[in-house]
């Protein structure tokens, strides 16, 4: 016999349910996707609801269902929304910061031109996952965050000072 009898309704096995309805595994699998067939997981095994497999397709085979007097079928539950998980990016080759980036970092005191400069070139060289990510705005603002301001070149010495200072005024003859 195809069927087990389980919560008084009469089920089968994948294979032998397709084959005695004359369907596919795959048209039972998108059948149940569909929720116009009812099926039971059990372990790794699918158990098919005979009766309303039966009733979508409108032959009952009567030698395999005799004495199933059960109801028909409740209507079946929704499927749960699949959450759709965001995908990263690398960076994008005409991504500008907003506006309000750019403020945040002149405010920090940074040549917002070499900043992103920076920033582009760390990232175009950032192989694999690791130049892949998902808000790229707030990746710049960290890297503002972490960016020292720019300054003046800095000097050892009095005297490397006292030359720059005395090259940038007048002849040094």
């Amino acid at each position: 016999m195809v069927s087990t009898i389980l919560d008084d309704r009469q089920f089968g096995d994948t294979h032998k349910v397709a084959e005695l309805f004359s369907i596919s595994r795959a048209e039972l699998y998108r059948l149940a996707g569909r929720g116009l067939v009812r099926a039971k997981k059990l372990g790794r095994k699918t158990l098919w609801d005979l009766r309303s497999i039966a009733d979508f397709i409108g032959t009952l085979p009567d030698a395999e269902l005799k004495n199933y007097d059960a109801p028909p079928c409740p209507a079946p539950l929704p499927a749960p929304a699949k959450a759709t998980a965001k995908r990263g990016t690398r960076l994008p080759e005409d991504w500008k910061p907003s506006h309000d980036d750019v403020h945040m970092a002149v405010q920090r005191g940074l040549n917002v031109h070499e900043t992103l400069a920076a920033f582009r070139d760390y990232w175009a060289a950032q192989s694999g996952q690791r130049g892949v990510k998902l808000d790229w705005a707030a990746t710049f603002r960290n890297w503002c965050r972490r960016e020292k301001p720019s300054a003046k070149p800095q000097f050892r010495n009095g005297f490397a000072q006292l030359l720059a200072d005395d090259a940038g005024g007048h002849d040094a003859r």
